[in-house]
């Protein structure tokens, strides 16, 4: 009894102790803290999207321009301005399917631009006269437009 052992806390109970306390704690404050999402940021990637596709609209009427200058009809045969419009009528449409929470959030809206779009598509690769590609972009536009809203 002369060396009597003293009791120590186990380190391991410490630990366990310390982890039950402090992890719900740090939880709660940056709960606390944390800013609360509004409409706003959750729409930011679907409008961005959308912009993404009305920027589309501008490279299908240039590079369809480009391919149907100096053709009869205004109606491109081929080349490289005919691919880009494609190429890119195909990204718009692309880009509107992200749109997820504007077509939850709009779904009319949402169905009306898509199927325009489709038909957008639809005309280029048909390669339709450059007046009937100018009117399919000018009512997308509008469709895009109505598809965002005014936060």
């Amino acid at each position: 009894m002369l060396y009597r052992r003293q009791r120590r806390f186990p380190t391991a109970l410490a630990v366990i102790v310390t982890a039950v306390v402090v992890f719900p704690l740090g939880y709660f404050v940056g709960r606390g803290t944390a800013p609360n999402p509004d409409l706003a940021s959750e729409l930011t990637p679907a409008i961005y999207a959308v912009q993404h596709a009305q920027g589309t609209l501008d490279v299908v009427d240039l590079e369809y321009a480009r391919a149907a200058a100096g053709q009869p009809g205004d109606v491109p045969v081929s080349g490289s301005s005919l691919a880009a419009a494609t190429a890119a009528a195909r990204q718009g449409l692309a880009d509107l399917d992200q749109a997820v929470d504007l077509a939850r959030l709009y779904p009319d809206r949402a169905r009306t631009a898509r199927s325009d779009f489709e038909a957008l598509v639809q005309a280029v690769e048909r390669r339709a006269s450059l007046d009937e590609i100018r009117t399919l972009t000018g009512e997308l536009r509008g469709d895009l437009a109505a598809l965002i809203p005014a936060l």
